[in-house]
């Protein structure tokens, strides 16, 4: 099993609600669960802000990273329309080597990026655009996204404000920035009912959520594990293992 937490994760014991524990197949994989929690129910909280009987389309900024690859399989299952961003060209011949069948690859390095964004969020009505990095990119992509658009911000990889956003922009296209943490979607947006659909969604759909585990270090060596991780953060995961 697992839990929704908050506090910290490294204790020998935590007290939890019994509506936060995620009771998990017994031929569930050790390594695999490490990763089930965070990423999963992030990914199922923000597809659950796309309205698909509006026919609402996504822009799955960071799309190359493990949960920007949820998000898409699991639009992909629901048939919403994405628009993948990343932000090389290497990132994107990665993405398509990886996650086959992928399409609607955008790169931001691009001359017309956002040209071409424009052009695709309109006619796939991508409305709604997912933002773990925050910076000044994020206010240009929102102008060039269509009437009625969203901003949803879950993430601060940048480490920078968000910049770039034009305030009659937001005025006279009906445009919006929100932000999304996942505790409180669980906590305060989701009736017991509703987390613990979610819960069961997430245990009989594992395949969507699993990501690719780098390596797997001792707690001892965390120092080498890290600055494996930081090198490249979108390679896949890096477990720390306690003895």
């Amino acid at each position: 099993m697992s839990a929704l937490i908050t506090g910290g994760s490294y204790k020998s014991h935590h007290v939890v609600d019994i509506e936060n524990i995620i009771i998990h197949n017994d031929d569930a994989d050790l390594n695999s669960l490490a990763c089930m929690s965070v990423n999963p129910l992030t990914c199922l909280g923000l597809v659950s802000l796309v309205d698909s009987k509006a026919n609402q389309g996504v822009v799955n900024l960071a799309s190359n990273s493990a949960l920007g690859k949820m998000v898409y399989r699991l639009c992909r299952e629901k048939n919403i329309e994405v628009i993948n961003v990343v932000r090389t060209e290497k990132k994107k011949l990665e993405l398509e080597k990886e996650v086959t069948g992928i399409k609607n690859i955008l790169v931001m390095e691009d001359n017309d990026f956002y040209e071409k964004l424009s052009k695709l969020s309109l006619e796939l009505n991508a409305v709604i655009c997912l933002d773990p990095i925050g910076s000044i990119t994020s206010g240009k992509i929102l102008k060039a996204l269509p009437f009625g658009s969203r901003l949803i911000v879950y993430g601060s990889l940048s480490e920078k404000p968000i910049e770039g956003v034009d305030g009659s922009d937001l005025r006279n296209n009906d445009k919006g920035i929100l932000g999304f943490a996942l505790l409180i979607w669980m906590t305060k947006k989701l009736s017991k009912d509703e987390r613990k659909a979610t819960f069961d969604f997430l245990i009989n759909n594992r395949k969507l959520f699993e990501s690719n585990i780098k390596n797997i270090y001792n707690v001892e060596n965390y120092s080498e594990a890290f600055e494996e991780y930081v090198k490249d953060m979108s390679a896949g995961k890096i477990l720390l293992k306690f003895n």
